[in-house]
């Protein structure tokens, strides 16, 4: 027995081995996610990844899912609709194909990777994790040093964090606009922002919850210190969200101190209401939003102009929009959106989702995050509640990141209900 179990160890770290190819499609995943950096926006240079990615999936004799032309179906029938319903707009085949062929990246690069994207991509970004946090400590006790090297650092940055001498260098982004919390900046990590940081946080703390089967090791601790470090609304709301549903999950501690839950939460209730009044970035940021509501504003960037809304106005222009029009709107923008509110956009991903898929869009990602499947555990609700509260609050520059889950779920959860016996599943051939 304990030969088969050497045997089972041996091969499980075989299989989370990372080759270069690996590495380099977890990268590249990453800096996709991230959106800063300038080649991301050359459509010359996303087609040319499609390409490749195609190239390397039919190389290793991938095949290619019937569940996967079930989802184009249903986006080429929603963007149909929308363009008989949408009628005043000229609907756009080159744009169409620009979405569409992004939509498609992630489940290139999860086939290609096959059943260990997950954790290899937790491996490599808790790596990042730690490097960045560096960064982050040298910016915020010694600014001097980073504004210095700005010049140095921002040669793969995108335009706009450019000329606010922001840098972007993959393990670590400077923010132009940071915004100073007193002794330390906020953390942006190696996102866009720190609210985007906040999210990828939370992801990979309930990956490793789930997979140490909801104990406390180092990791957690580390991971639950940098997202306090991002000084995102959501994302604090998000840890506490995970607590709650871990300490539940946790059956051994559930039933030795369930008695002590309620005084938790009355004493996180009431330390909460206190940080709240206390702290100038968290009232001022909710209460704007309460205030704001619907109420727009022009953002303007060199000739680029957008009407923005909240990202609670947002949200609630979207499914204003999606009872009028549940089947989604495609690439298309609404018309009884235009008509009353305007060309307005906001930063909410689940907005976004909403908005172009329908309300079918939105179940699947909740049942996606829901069956989330972490070393034989269920994201569950830890997972579905604390990635929906940062998703409303980031924009859709997560698409790549949301929809691998998705594939995840309606492609690859097939092979999750195959019968393995346990003392042998990792001895099962795990790739796609």
């Amino acid at each position: 027995m304990s030969l088969l179990f050497l045997d089972l160890h041996k091969e499980r770290q075989k299989q989370l081995r990372m080759s270069f190819l690996d590495f380099c499609i977890i990268a590249l995943f990453i800096m996709f996610n991230a959106n800063v950096a300038s080649f991301l926006g050359n459509d010359v240079f996303v087609v040319f990844i499609f390409i490749i990615l195609l190239v390397i999936f039919f190389l290793k004799n991938k095949k290619i899912d019937k569940e996967l032309f079930w989802l184009l179906g249903a986006w080429i029938v929603i963007n149909i609709i929308s363009s008989f319903v949408n009628f005043k707009q000229a609907f756009s085949i080159v744009s169409f194909c620009g979405v569409t062929l992004r939509m498609l990246m992630p489940y290139f690069m999860v086939k290609i990777v096959g059943r260990t994207f997950w954790d290899k991509f937790f491996k490599f970004s808790y790596v990042l994790v730690l490097i960045s946090s560096i960064f982050w400590l040298v910016e915020s006790f010694f600014p001097q040093l980073i504004d210095a090297l700005v010049p140095y650092l921002n040669f793969m940055t995108q335009r706009e964090q450019y000329v606010n001498n922001g840098f972007y260098i993959f393990v670590y982004m400077h923010s132009g606009w940071a915004t100073d919390m007193g002794l330390f900046v906020r953390n942006s990590g190696f996102m866009w922002e720190p609210g985007g940081y906040a999210c990828v946080l939370i992801f990979l703390l309930c990956y490793h919850f789930c997979k140490i089967d909801y104990q406390v090791d180092q990791k957690i601790i580390i991971l639950s210190l940098v997202i306090i470090s991002t000084f995102s609304t959501a994302g604090y709301v998000a840890l506490f969200i995970v607590y709650i549903v871990s300490f539940v999950k946790n059956k051994a501690l559930w039933r030795k101190y369930w008695f002590l839950l309620p005084f938790f939460l009355f004493g996180f209730i009431g330390y909460a209401a206190y940080f709240y009044n206390t702290s100038e970035f968290m009232r001022e940021k909710i209460e704007g939003y309460i205030e704001q509501d619907k109420d727009t504003y022009n953002w303007e960037f060199e000739g680029q102009r957008i009407l923005r809304v909240s990202r609670w106005g947002i949200i609630q222009i979207s499914i204003e929009n999606a009872l009028r029009r549940p089947w989604g709107e495609g690439i298309c923008q609404s018309e009884y959106i235009l008509q009353k509110y305007g060309p307005v956009e906001g930063p909410s991903a689940v907005a976004t989702i909403l908005r172009e898929w329908g309300w079918l869009g939105l179940i699947v990602l909740c049942l996606a995050l829901y069956n989330f499947c972490i070393n034989g555990h269920k994201g569950g609700w830890g997972l579905l509640l604390s990635m929906i509260v940062v998703l409303s609050s980031n924009p859709f520059l997560f698409k790549y990141f949301i929809y691998a889950m998705v594939f995840e779920y309606i492609i690859f959860n097939k092979y999750k209900n195959l019968k393995i016996n346990k003392q042998c599943q990792y001895l099962k051939i795990r790739s796609y």
